[in-house]
């Protein structure tokens, strides 16, 4: 059965289609079908019926939240793929929903719904920081997933997710360094297009940038969750859940890791703390100044390329932690 997910959908498609793979095997009674939360990629959407609930998630053509920037539509099987991997290790697969189906021909998944909860991206709003207990959790979860006889089982089989890889290459590591790229930041922020310009003018940055981006294109030895920031983890009740593993790849540590220190440095985290959590937590051997370079240039396209976060940061804050970003990329 060909299916097609919008906001709209009504309930008695969303019925039938489950009915077809043999998830549902009577009428419900009551249904609701509503949105989860903010989706960035892929289209979802939360169905449910008789006291019981699924969410269902579609790759489209598109980037979900930005239409009119094309994606590769099979980037799901990437994140199906990433489930069934994580279901193996019983260390990380509490943290992660459940796959229940995965139909190659829709790009569509049938999950698990962990339930009432809401994300971290309330992090990046003044005077919120994760708890000692939270950068654990997450570290804890890195480690284990990057550990190397783990990796190795994943190493022949995973997809190589070259095509959302390359897109996602382009909106770290070129778009945001390009001059005239089309993106007005004293729209976001009054100032931020003067201060953007130097780094932007900067050919030193740049070509380490460069280098970085073609590194984090090669194929490398663990498997990563590809977008480790605070808008894939989740807070249900007193639990810590990851989600949204479509961009996951063999690749470097470093990236992920350098994703991960950028982010609590955005929202406040002293970088003292976070390393501090890392060399406790985190198991598998990394070069801190890769992972450094790596955080750098995630600060940088968070600030002045297209996919902004909702900060509250002044325009001196911002120019701060570029400068800062700038001495984590040069060394």
């Amino acid at each position: 059965m060909t299916i097609n997910l919008t906001l709209a959908i009504e309930a008695t498609l969303i019925i039938e289609y489950l009915f077809s793979i043999g998830i549902l095997a009577q009428k419900p009674e009551k249904t609701q079908t509503e949105k989860p939360g903010e989706g960035n990629m892929n289209l979802v959407l939360r169905f449910r019926y008789d006291g019981q609930s699924l969410i269902l998630k579609q790759s489209k053509k598109f980037v979900n939240k930005f239409p009119s920037i094309p994606a590769p539509e099979e980037r799901i099987a990437t994140e199906a793929k990433f489930y069934e991997y994580a279901a193996q290790v019983s260390k990380i697969a509490h943290q992660m929903p459940k796959l229940l189906h995965y139909d190659a021909a829709n790009h569509l998944t049938v999950m698990e719904d962990l339930g009432e909860g809401s994300d971290f991206m309330y992090l990046y709003e003044a005077d919120n920081q994760l708890t000692d207990e939270e950068i654990e959790n997450l570290l804890t979860y890195l480690s284990h997933l990057h550990q190397k006889e783990w990796s190795t089982k994943a190493q022949n089989a995973f997809p190589d997710n070259l095509k959302l890889r390359q897109l996602n290459h382009q909106h770290i590591f070129v778009l945001p360094f390009q001059a005239d790229n089309g993106f007005n930041l004293d729209q976001i922020q009054e100032g931020l297009e003067t201060i953007a310009a130097e780094y932007i003018a900067n050919e030193d940055l740049k070509r380490e940038i460069a280098a970085l981006g073609e590194a984090y294109l090669s194929n490398g030895q663990n498997l990563l969750h590809g977008d480790y920031y605070p808008g894939s983890w989740m807070k249900v009740g007193t639990d810590l859940k990851i989600i949204d593993p479509e961009f996951g790849f063999m690749g470097a540590v470093e990236f992920e890791l350098g994703v991960f220190v950028a982010h609590l440095l955005i929202s406040g985290h002293s970088l003292e703390q976070i390393l501090q959590g890392i060399h406790q937590y985190y198991n598998p051997d990394f070069d801190e100044a890769r992972t450094m370079q790596y955080a750098g240039v995630e600060i940088m396209r968070r600030l002045i390329g297209i996919a902004q976060l909702p900060l509250s940061l002044t325009l001196s804050e911002k120019s701060n932690l570029l400068a800062t970003a700038h001495k984590m990329i040069l060394g």
